[in-house]
């Protein structure tokens, strides 16, 4: 099977599975509570996220060239170590695969609070890449390796034309790890291990701007991304839990 062949399978094995299991969790009744959880939710926590994320970013931008030299100079074997497992945390199908698997093994051990924590992390990693493929594809921001320099945006015609180029901002693989670890860090009450979980989407963050495929910028706000959508998927499930007999 070629490279090519073997992705295009693991796609549709991820889709499928996603798929089956959002069907079992609609069918036991996990999203029966959506309706009442969103009338009484509280959108401020999530503006203010979202506004600091936004904030810290635009910031950046006007030292995004200077930290991409910064980070391409390190050499030393332990940060290349840790680009390397950023890398594979993002690239591709591994996330969701990893979380997948998880599941069905936790469903397997009838491990109830296992299978739970994985479908949010499922749920979170969902919401957190379809946020990033909404605004990568409203900024169209040159990624670095075009050498348009940090403010160069709105690229309409990489809709069309040579559109991966043109979607630098925010980066996906960053958000795709970021949604995994933050709904796990508001899960977690481990004050230690919570915020051992945010080395993954910060090793991510270092490989795609280590690889010039991201300004400095589109891993910050991508990691913000991630932790609006973890923190939507852990109050929705502190809600069902605060409803359960």
């Amino acid at each position: 099977m070629f490279p090519k062949d073997k992705d295009i399978f693991l796609q549709i094995l991820i889709f499928v599975s996603t798929v089956a299991i959002f069907f079992y969790e609609c069918r036991k009744g996990y999203f029966s509570k959506f309706g009442s959880f969103f009338k009484n939710i509280q959108p401020s926590s999530y503006f203010r996220l979202l506004f600091l994320s936004a904030a810290l970013s635009v910031g950046l931008f006007f030292a995004d060239v200077r930290l991409l030299e910064i980070i391409q100079s390190f050499q030393h074997p332990f940060f290349k170590l840790v680009i390397n497992c950023g890398a594979w945390l993002g690239r591709g199908c591994n996330m969701w695969l990893l979380v997948i698997a998880c599941y069905f093994l936790f469903k397997l051990l009838k491990n109830n609070l296992g299978s739970r924590l994985t479908f949010g992390v499922l749920l979170s990693v969902t919401l957190s890449t379809t946020f990033s493929f909404i605004v990568k594809r409203t900024f169209m921001r040159a990624r670095p390796y075009n050498h348009f320099g940090a403010f160069s945006f709105f690229h309409l015609n990489g809709l069309l034309h040579d559109k991966n180029a043109f979607q630098s901002f925010p980066s996906g693989d960053v958000a795709l790890v970021a949604g995994a670890a933050a709904f796990l860090f508001y899960a977690t009450k481990n004050s230690y291990t919570r915020w051992l979980l945010l080395i993954f989407p910060v090793a991510t963050a270092f490989s795609r701007i280590w690889l010039d495929r991201h300004w400095p910028s589109d891993t910050l706000f991508s990691v913000g991304l991630g932790f609006i959508a973890g923190l939507f998927i852990w109050q929705y499930q502190k809600h069902l839990e605060s409803l359960t007999p």
